[in-house]
């Protein structure tokens, strides 16, 4: 909490420092959520300073860590942190990827209506920044690795 007080006032190398502390490090056996809430931090204030691929991959794990101890906001945080990493990198499609899949978990979850709630407005403001065009062409690239990928998976049946 003390890391996340710091980030917010702009302290960030005192933020970093507060997470790197070995009492703090991620062990083998750290809960699944607090782990997430501490990856989502490290991506954060990677994402405050620019280094969009260490957030992307911390966003990443946080997410996952998210998803195993069933934690929804978590989740969804991560997912947005990890959309953001993306966004910055300019690889749009993957932002939206990381929007949809979140979109879809977080209705089995807590129902479509509830995931939608919390993923649309994300979405709507992507579309806003990067244009109709820009992003029906992440869409429709999104789409496409999808409905290649189901075709993968049925072939390798």
């Amino acid at each position: 909490e003390h890391a996340n007080r710091a980030r917010e006032a702009g302290a960030l190398e005192h933020a970093r420092e507060l997470v790197g502390r070995p009492g703090l490090l991620l062990l083998a056996g750290e809960e699944p959520h607090l782990a997430s809430e501490r990856l989502l931090l490290i991506a954060r204030l990677a994402l405050d300073n620019g280094r969009f691929a260490e957030a992307a991959e911390c966003a990443r794990l946080a997410r996952a860590r998210a998803l195993e101890a069933v934690a929804p906001l978590s989740y969804y945080a991560a997912a947005v942190a990890l959309a953001e990493a993306f966004e910055g990198m300019g690889r749009h499609t993957n932002a939206y990827a990381a929007l949809a899949t979140a979109w879809a978990t977080l209705g089995d979850v807590l129902g479509r209506d509830v995931a939608e709630s919390w993923v649309a407005p994300i979405l709507e403001a992507y579309r806003m920044k990067w244009g109709g065009e820009g992003f029906a062409t992440a869409k429709a690239q999104h789409d496409a690795r999808r409905k290649a990928a189901i075709r993968s998976a049925r072939g390798a049946r």
